[in-house]
């Protein structure tokens, strides 16, 4: 945590393990609580993508993954904004290349309030 020109700004990092557990959402969702008096900046290596069209080079399909849909909920619900896709809305990059589906994600993430954007 630190304070710049006035403004209370906490820095976290956060890494979700590749086997999706709800109880992890609730977790980081308390102590995101617990700032609400700051501004928020976040590093996170979520292992799931947010938008599944743009984050993932395989087609997409009906089905969204449950980590998808917890990670897409906890976003919304702390207002957070994802700043690549901020700045990139249609660009296709990815952080993660799985060797047994063949396919590139992009799993991490630079997250902040979206009201001090």
């Amino acid at each position: 945590m630190a304070a710049i020109y006035g403004q209370r700004i906490a820095f976290l990092c956060i890494y979700a393990t590749n086997h999706f557990s709800p109880e992890f959402f609730g977790t980081i969702s308390k102590t995101l609580y617990d700032l609400q008096d700051f501004s928020v900046i976040t590093g996170a290596d979520m292992n799931t993508v947010l938008d599944p069209l743009l984050d993932r080079s395989s087609a997409p399909t009906q089905h969204i993954s449950p980590s998808t849909l917890a990670f897409q909920g906890f976003v919304d619900n702390f207002g957070l904004t994802d700043l690549y896709r901020a700045v990139n809305p249609s660009s296709r990059q990815y952080s993660f290349y799985s060797f047994r589906h063949k396919t590139y994600s992009r799993m991490d993430h630079l997250l902040a309030s979206a009201t001090d954007m």
